[in-house]
């Protein structure tokens, strides 16, 4: 028997990171409290050597996916009722990583949802910050990955600046071998690593520099160990910790650990006081990273914390709210998606029309069997509605194509990758049926059949919602579909006359037919909406 409640659901998280894998598994309890019933990481390499070829290794794919479907076996065992697993760097960056991720649905029944750096920067900085005991004004938070180094600076859970650099300890040490290789480093190849750091980091040191954060904390295991070995091997007593406090070391304690690792063999390294010996190879480069870092920005020490993007995918999945425990206030996905409209100057009044009329079809749609799709999809038709135009501000014409590039680049918080090509690619058909010219689109056709189908259809609420309020004078207060046997009806409720807007619906009928395979009539009455 697992250990899940039927009135206290129970959640898998999984982060899929360059260097290891980590499960989460947790219960919502009735008082919206929760309770972690287990943890589980198992370090799996993911990014060997990918960073130079842009793919992942076979043997890196094959070991990743063997400890997936331990993870899911666990989740069985805890009758967990949903599971979200988000990749970072290795997958984000891999070229073949939509066969990975195939592959590891297939035989894990795990789907692994890509995040931007931003929004992985994000999550780290809402899982530390919500654990953090240390008073502070502004911070800067570091997380020191196998493929990318995130920073944040932020106050209490809001961030200041967010940035992803690529400067992960495996790819650092994939760059520079010889701190992986048999013998000691040379302070020759280790002055080189942190020029490199310096010079890769330089735009977002001149702007953490500008905002003068008070204190620096760093999570990940990289920086962990760092720390743990300071405290065993050091005779710096900053380095150590009271009682109850959170750890800490100092810069000059850090320098000193990596002036003594690089001059160890690895298998040296590997019995070194307080290291994980799966980090011998990689931790020369993680020390040279964050030893730049405070360098650079003059942070005398750093403390550390265990919490880091697990935490945060739990932070933000409470938030969200899917077991109805949502507060009411305005989430990241909401303030994202309204920070991108606006800087685009977008049409306030004429994106909400066109978003209550979408939603009343897409509601009324789903109700006669139009389709099946539920909250989720809904949630992002909503999002779309609020985007679809702001091609606009580069140029009316092709401001569809304009629409999406603006999505697929604009790092929106709170969204993973296959979440912002369904919308970016829904707001691409509002205008007009492009599939073929579509096609020319590389994150369309890496998308599976079923998102293209998803783009495909919200795309056909779009268009008949964005025809709606062509006029923009927001004459249509009701637009709901009906069904008689076969017959399917459009009943529009009309303030007064509108004939532009009847006539987009004769204009829309084609795309509509390919998505919904049937064809509509339409019906116009005057009055208020229904």
């Amino acid at each position: 028997m697992g250990y899940g409640l039927p009135d206290a659901p129970t959640v898998g998280l999984v982060d899929l990171g360059s260097n290891s894998v980590r499960l989460l598994v947790f219960r919502i309890n009735q008082n919206k409290s929760y309770t972690v019933l287990t943890r589980y990481k198992q370090m799996v390499r993911l990014g060997e050597g990918s960073f130079e070829t842009k793919r992942l290794g076979e043997e890196a794919m094959t070991r990743t996916i063997e400890a997936l479907r331990s993870m899911a076996e666990m989740c069985r065992g805890y009758n967990v009722q949903d599971i979200v697993a988000r990749a970072t760097a290795a997958v984000r960056d891999a070229g073949n990583s939509a066969e990975f991720k195939e592959r590891a649905f297939c035989e894990t029944r795990i789907r692994l949802e890509v995040i931007s750096g931003m929004e992985e920067a994000r999550l780290i900085h809402l899982g530390v910050s919500t654990g953090l005991s240390v008073p502070y004004s502004s911070g800067m938070f570091v997380d020191i990955g196998g493929g990318s180094t995130e920073i944040i600076v932020g106050s209490g859970t809001t961030c200041l600046h967010l940035d992803s650099l690529k400067l992960g300890c495996v790819r650092v040490m994939n760059a520079f071998p010889e701190t992986a290789g048999p013998g000691p480093v040379s302070p020759e190849v280790y002055e080189k690593i942190r020029t490199h750091v310096r010079n890769s980091s330089l735009r977002g040191v001149y702007r953490i520099r500008e905002l003068a954060p008070d204190i620096m904390v760093g999570s990940s295991g990289t920086i962990q160990n760092l720390a743990e070995i300071a405290s065993k091997i050091g005779k710096n007593q900053d380095s150590r910790t009271p009682e109850g406090e959170a750890p800490t070391m100092s810069r000059g304690a850090l320098a000193d650990v990596a002036k003594k690792l690089c001059a160890l063999t690895l298998e040296e390294r590997k019995r070194t006081p307080g290291i994980n010996p799966q980090r011998a190879d990689i931790i020369i480069a993680g020390a040279a990273i964050l030893q730049t870092l405070m360098d650079e920005l003059g942070m005398p020490e750093i403390t550390v914390s265990s919490r880091g993007l697990l935490e945060g995918m739990l932070q933000d999945y409470l938030a969200r709210g899917k077991f109805g425990y949502l507060d009411g206030s305005m989430s990241t996905r909401e303030q994202s998606v309204l920070q991108l409209a606006g800087s685009c100057a977008f049409n306030e009044r004429h994106t909400g029309w066109v978003e209550r009329i979408t939603a009343m079809l897409f509601d009324s749609a789903g109700e006669i069997g139009l389709h099946s799709y539920g909250d989720n999809e809904r949630e992002l038709l909503k999002y779309a509605s609020w985007l679809h135009d702001i091609g606009l501000f580069l140029s009316f014409d092709d401001h569809h194509a304009h629409s999406r590039y603006m999505i697929k680049n604009s790092d929106l918080l709170g969204f993973n990758q296959r979440e912002i090509n369904v919308m970016a690619n829904a707001t691409y058909f509002h205008r007009k049926w492009s599939e073929k010219k579509n096609r020319s689109d590389e994150a369309y056709n890496s998308m599976s059949r079923e998102d293209r189908n998803l783009a495909r259809t919200l795309g056909a609420f779009l268009r008949l919602g964005e025809g709606l309020d062509r006029s923009q004078l927001q004459t249509v207060t009701s637009a709901r579909f009906s069904r008689s046997g076969r017959k399917v009806r459009l009943n529009l409720v009309l303030s007064r006359p509108s004939p532009i807007e009847v006539y987009s619906t004769e204009r829309a009928k084609s795309q509509f037919r390919k998505v919904f395979g049937t064809d509509y009539t339409v019906t116009a009455e005057y009055g208020e909406d229904s």
